[in-house]
């Protein structure tokens, strides 16, 4: 991925590489399509591709430091996605975040001892199954600096990787990391999708500012592979302009059922 090193934006699976590379297709995606919407659009508001509306909309990062933060949106993207499929007579499988703050360490069944400095990523493996957050690591990712001076400046593009993140999870409970047959790249454009539909309740929901969804656009794009990765790659997440697009359908959309990725 394109100047990220060791800081990418998801490592699904660390220990089990080729699973990733070799998991879904079919069957287990269809499952998104019984996820409808978790709000219907209002014809009173403007679209989901335009600034909020008068007066400025509530700030969730106001008043919270970057990990309450982060354990904010993680609540907020867990709940979204356990009404969802509660709707959908499908059963949630709970995951836990873990947000590993400076100096800290935690374990995981994918990669043994995770540190601060690491990039996020969702452990399956883990019981109950782990998506983890270290603080560090999501600095250099996001801010490219080594304080968190004006971190708020870019709480959504934040947001994005946790709900990017939250969307492997999804991706587990419905089967699809693990009874199919997809690439990797269709599984990370999947989760960048996911995270759009999530975004998209956010905006129904008043709690986005303008200029939110372009941060997260901006970190999609950022975050492409490396121009010249085959697509075939086991580590391939999609071009700059794939997973941008791919977050954009999510949000423009507000429904999973848009989210079923072709094979490339």
């Amino acid at each position: 991925m394109r100047g990220f090193g060791v800081l990418v934006l998801c490592v699904c699976l660390l220990a089990t590489a080729s699973a990733v590379a070799a998991s879904v297709v079919g069957g287990p995606q269809q499952g998104l399509s019984r996820l409808s919407p978790g709000a219907p659009a209002d014809p009173n508001k403007p679209p989901p591709t335009r600034p909020c509306p008068d007066p400025p909309c509530f700030e969730p990062s106001a008043g919270r430091t970057p990990a309450a933060f982060l354990n904010w949106v993680g609540d907020d993207v867990g709940s979204y996605w356990r009404k969802r499929l509660g709707a959908a007579s499908l059963r949630w499988h709970a995951g836990r975040e873990v947000v590993v703050r400076h100096g800290k360490t935690a374990r995981s069944a994918c990669g043994g001892e995770i540190t601060a400095s690491m990039g996020p990523f969702y452990c399956a493996k883990d019981t109950p199954p782990a998506l983890f957050l270290p603080v560090d690591g999501l600095r250099g990712l996001v801010l490219r600096t080594p304080n968190w001076r004006h971190w708020k400046k870019k709480d959504f593009a934040f947001a994005y990787v946790v709900a990017h993140e939250w969307g492997h999870h999804l991706q587990n409970v419905l089967g699809i990391l693990h009874k199919s047959h997809l690439k990797s790249i269709q599984i990370e454009l999947q989760a960048d999708c996911l995270a759009g539909v999530w975004s998209y309740s956010t905006w129904a929901r008043d709690l986005l500012e303008p200029g939110d969804i372009p941060k997260a656009v901006r970190l999609a794009r950022l975050a492409g592979d490396t121009p010249g990765t085959p697509k075939n790659d086991p580590t391939a997440h999609g071009t700059a302009a794939q997973r941008a697009g791919w977050f954009k359908r999510g949000y423009e959309s507000g429904t999973a059922a848009k989210c079923v990725v072709p094979a490339p």
